[in-house]
Parts: C-alpha cells; structure tokens; sequence
C-alpha cells in the first residue's frame, strides 16, 4: 500500500513487479477528509499459481 502524494514508492514497487490497479484504491478514513495522505494506491504482483499441494 502506499500513499499516492509520495512520489518515491511508486518507482519502488515498479522495482520489485508491483503494479497498481484503480479500481482498488481507497480513502483511509482514519484521516480527515481533503488531508494530503488520506488516498491510497493498492498495490499487486503477479505470481504464478501452484497446483501442488
């Protein structure tokens, strides 16, 4: 998760084969409305799906 206002992290998580999709960000609502830090950038990554147990 990061915090959408910071710039560096994004490059980060681009590193390391994070991406971000739109749709699953959100507002923290522990933080006042209209504050810098209050949206949030969801991060994934791709991993391969294992079939053994």
């Amino acid at each position: 998760m990061g915090i959408r206002a910071l710039p560096g992290p994004h490059e980060a998580m681009d590193f390391l084969g994070k991406f971000t999709d739109g749709d699953a960000d959100f507002d923290d609502i522990t933080v006042p409305e209209g504050h810098i830090v209050r949206p949030h950038v969801l991060y994934r990554i791709d991993r391969p799906v294992s079939l053994s147990p």
